[in-house]
């Protein structure tokens, strides 16, 4: 099993832990939120730590990726950008785990506005609108 898959493995162990005996370890979720925070901030970490760290916080759910990562997104990209050019990180290894990353963010981030997404109803195309008296 690859570094990376024994990361999403373990985060939705986690998961699972939380989900089924959250109420009894309440503030255990706040110490792992924290340190899947900074290790997704921390540029010395490796690839596969910080693709752990945005699987982990997904993981806790949307709201984490919108008030933790969305944030810093921007500064991130700027980390990452680098290690996934040919010109710039000529170690294969380190580019493939730079774009496994940025899936990882693409993931977390679109599941995030996609649940936010869903509590917006949206119109069938076919659907009518009145939007009020016609003149004429």
């Amino acid at each position: 099993m690859d570094k990376s898959k024994f990361q999403t493995w373990r985060n939705n162990a986690c998961n699972t832990r939380f989900c089924r005996f959250g109420h009894v370890y309440n503030n255990q979720q706040t110490q792992l939120t924290e340190t899947l925070l900074h290790a997704f901030l921390d540029p010395k970490r490796s690839m596969t730590q910080h693709y752990g760290a945005i699987q982990g916080l997904a993981a806790l759910g949307p709201n984490m990726v919108r008030l933790l990562v969305v944030p810093n997104l921007e500064p991130y990209l700027r980390l990452l950008e680098p290690e996934m050019l040919l010109e710039k990180q000529k170690n294969e290894i380190k580019r493939h785990e730079a774009w496994r990353v940025y899936g990882a963010l693409l993931r977390a981030i679109g599941q995030s506005i996609y649940d936010r997404l869903k509590m917006f109803p949206l119109c069938h195309p076919h659907q009518h609108v009145f939007l009020g008296p016609t003149e004429g």
